[in-house]
């Protein structure tokens, strides 16, 4: 896949957004210390881990290149450091999630979409899923 210089800066999270932090900071600033507390994210770091264990299974470079190689040329793209970790769910619908931990990004397929797409369309599957990443 060739290389393409993409003009990230617009990915950025909607003004709506900025203004559910903006008020969560400056009108609920218990809450918002709480959600942001070490300890809420490592919690929630392990929920997450807890259920991609119970509820898929990871694929591995070794199994799955293509998908990896196509995940790695997004991240470049895109910019992110982060490592990527892909996994299949047992649910039969064509569909791709992240689940976001900072410093990581867990890519999840749904039914046999890595099956059905080919090389550019799997791309862009995992530009836009790791694009909420970005955000």
């Amino acid at each position: 896949m060739n290389s393409i210089a993409l003009d990230i800066t617009c990915l950025t999270p909607l003004p709506y957004h900025q203004q559910v932090v903006d008020y969560l900071k400056t009108s609920e600033p218990a809450v918002w210390n709480w959600a942001s507390s070490l300890g809420v994210r490592q919690e929630h770091a392990q929920d997450v881990r807890a259920q991609l264990l119970r509820d898929t299974y990871r694929l591995s470079p070794e199994t799955h290149p293509d998908a990896y190689q196509a995940c790695e040329t997004a991240l470049r793209r895109l910019h992110i450091q982060a490592p990527a970790t892909l996994y299949q769910a047992g649910d039969g619908a064509m569909n791709a999630s992240l689940h976001y931990l900072a410093g990581e990004a867990h890519v999840v397929f749904y039914g046999p979409i890595l099956e059905r797409l080919d090389a550019q369309e799997l791309l862009a599957l995992l530009g836009h899923e790791l694009a909420h990443y970005r955000l």
